[in-house]
């Protein structure tokens, strides 16, 4: 080009991707299983080195190895040094990590994220809630991170028994997804499962990494129970303190009862010895009292006779939901198919189970759980084989069709009842 002056020769640009994390890091003091420390004791790291030339220390006390109870965090500082606040006959533990100005933490660590801060199944559906897990630091050989739940029959499974990272995927998060199981047992509304993570040390190639074994952070999963839940009763009145009423008077009783799927009532009777639940029942609002936190019945005390009594209700949970036969699977005739009954689920604890006109198809009943009634009714020309162990809390009704047992059937044998006594005694004087 003329006129030009350029300089033709190729140009070259160098770039650093900094993915070393600091070296050096180590508990200084106090040292490991020390003893008669002082409340003022301050921990403190061995100033670790990194060739970025800054690094921020993160220290962490707590009262259990897992680091969950009574945990203070220093947050990231510049010093290697924290002052925790620390109580007499206290057993604590801490540790320390450290990171560069790039994000490069040492020691080795494995971040588990919960989505949303939490993980959180439902067995109806059954549903499902993930969570990642990623190394902190890039390993110098495989590193393999076990996943196990605590509870794979009421709780919940994972989708992978192991994940592997190593130098090249260290970085990426792998994805865990937690899936409740749907039971059929009665469990409280809202119950959890722990799920263990651990370094497989047998299969782990970095020893920075298999120092943290046994170390690993757990998930919580918290599980919305779908089965017909259990009520609970409590009587708060009377306690046995100031509970004296002249006959004839009124007395409130107070209680708290709670029915998560259900509708529910309590009847209050009376005892002079506060078992055996063979007392006289109280009448009035007391006979059909309603759900509540501190709620209040009123008790009519007219021609008591003066003494000193226990007060105590007793509450069914047995009404679920009506469940019909469709037959709709077309795959097989299994009582546990669920497309073989309507609404597409199969009948749970408290259900009563229906087969009518709707479909004529065979029932293959092959599930144990504790219904409250089975009816074959007018329309249904099919033939129901209990072939599983089968509890009915009140009646089977046959008006059409046919009913073969096979297997134990209970009916009518289970105290389906849910009863409570109060603390004290309400005395009755003239």
């Amino acid at each position: 080009m003329a006129g030009g002056n350029e300089d033709l020769s190729p140009a070259s640009v160098v770039i650093t991707v900094d993915t070393v994390a600091p070296a050096g890091l180590g508990n200084a003091s106090p040292a490991d299983l020390a003893g008669d420390q002082a409340v003022t004791t301050v921990v403190t790291a061995t100033a670790a080195t990194d060739g970025s030339g800054t690094v921020e220390y993160y220290f962490e006390v707590a009262q259990d190895s897992g680091f969950t109870v009574g945990v203070q965090q220093s947050g990231w500082q510049a010093g290697v040094s924290y002052a925790p606040t620390l109580t007499y006959n206290t057993q604590y533990f801490w540790h320390v990590k450290a990171r560069d100005a790039e994000g490069n933490e040492a020691p080795a660590g494995v971040n588990i994220t919960e989505t949303a801060g939490a993980t959180d199944v439902d067995e109806e559906g059954p549903g499902s809630d993930t969570y990642d897990v990623v190394l902190t630091s890039q390993p110098t050989g495989d590193v393999v991170v076990t996943v196990a739940s605590q509870d794979t029959v009421t709780g919940v499974t994972a989708d992978k028994s192991n994940l592997t990272f190593n130098n090249a995927n260290w970085s990426t998060a792998q994805t865990v997804t937690v899936t409740a199981v749907d039971d059929s047992t009665v469990e409280v509304a809202l119950h959890a499962t722990v799920i263990i993570h651990d370094i497989d040390t047998g299969l782990t190639a970095d020893g920075n990494y298999n120092a943290l074994e046994r170390m690993l952070d757990s998930v919580t999963a918290n599980i919305t129970e779908n089965d017909n839940v259990l009520s609970s009763l409590t009587i708060i009145e009377p306690d046995g303190v100031t509970d004296t009423v002249t006959a004839g008077d009124p007395y409130l009783i107070e209680y708290n009862l709670d029915d998560p799927d259900d509708i529910i009532e309590v009847a209050f009777y009376y005892d002079t010895d506060g078992s055996g639940l063979n007392g006289t029942a109280i009448l009035g609002n007391c006979a059909t009292a309603f759900e509540g936190s501190g709620a209040t019945c009123t008790w009519d005390t007219t021609g008591m006779t003066p003494g000193t009594y226990y007060i105590y209700g007793i509450t069914t949970d047995v009404t679920g939901n009506d469940k019909t036969w469709t037959g709709g699977g077309d795959v097989d005739t299994r009582a546990s198919t669920a497309a073989n009954w309507s609404g597409n689920t199969i009948p749970r604890n408290g259900d009563n189970v229906i087969f009518d006109g709707t479909s004529t198809n065979d029932c293959n009943w092959d599930m144990n759980v504790l219904i409250n009634s089975m009816s074959l009714i007018s329309g249904y020309k099919g033939i129901v084989t209990i072939n599983s162990f089968l509890t009915n809390y009140t009646d089977i009704t046959i008006n059409d069709g046919m009913f073969i047992q096979n297997e134990t059937l209970k009916v009518g044998e289970v105290n389906s009842y849910i009863n409570a006594y109060s603390y004290g005694q309400i005395t009755i004087i003239n």
